[in-house]
């Protein structure tokens, strides 16, 4: 503390010894003047030094007041903690002062306390903040209809105030209204939050060229480093050509290196920038290097991210290991069909079985928790998501998925447990030193795999996988149904379009032209932009495309099994294939076409082949690609045969116990090498 600054306090303590009746004037006046003058600490060390006395009656309010702005400079510097505890020293003063109720709600939503705060803001005047406060509530649990209902109601009261059109953009986002999103957060906005805004927009509707000029324009307004990371990290969703794979991956590593030689510094990356390199998978390459790069970045811009348990290094297991499992996909999501089962049905003799869930809820997500010995939702800043987990002093962490999202890709740079996994999920290197195995399995990954991770990779015996049968009753094909014609051979690719690598296209393109009668069905990608994008691309190899290919929109799971009951040929696209997809389309006997290649997001589908018997429609080779693919669609016969075997054999892939107990096996040696000094 600064040596006026002890004077000050000093000529306080003795003015309230005195009782003297200026001491608390004098003591507001020298914290008010402090605090404007950006001095927190001596703000604070002055009414710490008030709120050790009674005050009187009739300073309470300016008290209460300075101690509710010294705590928004708090919320405002990221400190939540601190920041709700000034609130509450304000409120105790004098309970009525809206502005601190209203912040305190704002500290208790940015720690995860959402029901706390939902109680204050219940009984609060639906003023802007309120009803501005209730929208990100509902956004942060996942409930946008009534976020963007009460964000359109706050904006209406205050349409002048930035804050709010931002998190009215970003709902909009969410619910996939792009162009009433981009309305709000126009491009000749003059506001760096709002051309923030228009980045993030504009990534999510997959234009990353035109995200990067958003960003731009906003870091032209304000230097803010999260600003420059999102910039540096945009990656394409489509990528035009091999070519431009190269140059975007070279233009990523520069930017990496460049960040790390600034010593950028960024206190809450998942709030801040909220972004992972999650389409780098889809380029067909060893992606370790760049995801190295990327988590040395991220340690030194961050050092908070390297948390450690306080149980860690005093670890001992009890009788049943008690592992977690965290991701924010535990919901109606694919994740939560790859691992309901495993928590499920884990032995309980020999495992105590903790879910960790982030984010949204639903009927999926609570079906999941009662299952779980202990269930925990969790929400809030990546502070409180941690120390939470931590708390449980977890023997083993699993992540079912790190890299599709920023939640658990920024965890998992801590260490939580002694032994912490990754499983496929999204079958890509997390480039970090903080795991203790990448779940894998024969022949899902070639035997010199281990190069393209940083996790050692645990090379089960088997097909790793263990989920439910579909729970989808027996479906019919039905075209009508769908707007499919029937007098033509649909291939259909059913995959999210950003899985469609560049040299995909020449497959597809041999493919029809190999069958006059042949049609490429596609399914819409979330905003039209991809698709269009994808079919620009596709019209190098593919000619008369808009005569060849249909586009579908949006499909319910049923739709969707109707879909393949309705395919001549099923087609697993080349470079990443298709996971939980293809074993639903082998429950309803639908065959599907694939070629593996070099990366376990490659070999899924032909593993899966393999535990069954099958080899007959996995290719070795773009030719034989397309010589498998018509036959299947022109060959009735042949067809047939291969859709009675799939049906005989397919049971095979659920629910099978035996490789459920190669996965605890192999967890239970884990933990005990853990327990072996190295």
């Amino acid at each position: 503390m600064p040596p006026e600054q002890n004077l000050e306090i000093s000529m306080l303590m003795r003015l309230q010894a005195l009782g003297h009746p200026s001491a608390v004037p004098k003591g507001l006046m020298l914290a008010a003047a402090a605090l404007q003058g950006g001095d927190e600490e001596g703000a604070e060390a002055l009414l710490d030094q008030l709120f050790a006395a009674t005050l009187p009656l009739d300073q309470a309010r300016a008290a209460a007041e300075l101690a509710s702005d010294l705590g928004a400079r708090h919320l405002t510097g990221g400190d939540a903690a601190k920041a709700l505890a000034w609130f509450e020293r304000a409120l105790s003063l004098l309970p009525g002062l809206s502005q601190a109720r209203s912040n305190k709600a704002a500290a208790l939503m940015r720690l995860g306390r959402f029901a706390e705060a939902k109680d204050i803001l219940a009984n609060s005047v639906q003023d802007a903040v309120t009803l501005s406060l209730l929208g990100n509530l509902a956004h942060a649990e996942g409930r946008y209809d009534e976020a963007r209902e009460a964000l359109e109601k706050a904006r209406h009261l205050a349409p002048e105030q930035d804050d709010i059109a931002v998190d009215l953009a970003e709902t909009l986002k969410e619910l996939g209204r792009f162009d009433a999103a981009l309305d709000l957060a126009r491009q000749d906005a003059a506001s760096a939050p709002l051309l923030a805004a228009r980045g993030n927009i504009l990534k999510a509707m997959g234009d990353a060229e035109a995200a990067g000029l958003a960003y731009g324009a906003a870091l032209a307004l304000k230097s803010d480093p999260a600003l420059r990371v999102k910039q540096a990290l945009l990656l394409p969703v489509i990528a035009e050509s091999a070519d431009e794979i190269a140059s975007c991956r070279a233009r990523l590593q520069r930017n990496l290196e460049e960040t790390l030689a600034d010593d950028i510094r960024i206190d809450d990356p998942e709030r801040a920038v909220g972004a992972t390199l999650f389409h780098l998978a889809y380029h067909g390459l060893n992606d370790r290097p760049l995801m190295e790069g990327a988590a040395r970045f991220w340690r030194q811009a961050c050092p908070s991210l390297s948390f450690t348990a306080a149980h860690v290094e005093t670890w001992r297991p009890g009788k049943r290991l008690k592992i977690g499992f965290v991701s924010r996909h535990l919901h109606a999501h694919t994740m939560a069909k790859l691992n309901r089962g495993i928590i499920a049905d884990l032995d309980r003799k020999r495992f105590k079985v903790y879910v960790f869930q982030i984010g949204r809820m639903d009927e999926t997500a609570r079906e999941i928790a009662a299952t779980a010995d202990h269930a925990v939702w969790l929400n809030g800043p990546l502070d409180t998501i941690r120390r939470t987990i931590a708390e449980a002093e977890l023997d083993i962490l699993y992540y079912p998925d790190i890299g599709m999202e920023p939640s658990s890709y920024f965890l998992a740079f801590a260490r939580l447990a002694p032994v912490q996994l990754v499983a496929c999920g999204h079958p890509e290197t997390t480039g970090l030193s903080t795991l203790d195995g990448f779940i894998s399995g024969d022949p899902l990954d070639r035997p010199d795999a281990q190069s393209h991770y940083t996790e050692p990779l645990l090379r089960l015996s088997g097909f790793p996988f263990y989920l439910r049968k579909p729970a989808i009753d027996t479906l019919m094909p039905d075209r009508d149904k769908l707007g499919l014609p029937e007098n033509k051979r649909l291939y259909v690719c059913p995959q999210s379009l950003f899985k469609f690598h560049p040299e995909f296209d020449a497959m597809l393109a041999d493919i029809l032209s190999r069958d006059p009668r042949g049609q490429l069905v596609l399914i819409e990608q979330l905003h039209p932009l991809v698709t269009s994008q994808l079919k620009t691309r596709l019209r190098k190899s593919i000619p008369d495309l808009d005569e060849r290919l249909i586009v579908l929109g949006r499909l319910t799971p049923a739709d969707f099994m109707t879909l393949l009951l309705s395919a001549d040929a099923v087609l697993d696209p080349w470079r990443f294939g298709g996971g939980s997809s293809s074993l639903e389309a082998f429950a309803q006997g639908v065959p599907v076409v694939t070629r593996p290649g070099d990366y376990l997001r490659e070999r899924v589908t032909m593993a899966a082949y393999r535990k069954m018997g099958i080899e007959d429609l996995v290719a070795d080779s773009a030719e034989n690609y397309a010589e498998i693919a018509v036959r299947l669609a022109k060959d009735f016969a042949w067809s047939a045969s291969l859709a009675a075997r799939l049906q005989q054999a397919a049971p095979a892939l659920f629910l099978d116990r035996a490789e459920l107990r190669r996965m605890e096996e192999a967890m239970i040696e884990l933990a005990e090498k853990r327990l072996i000094p190295a």
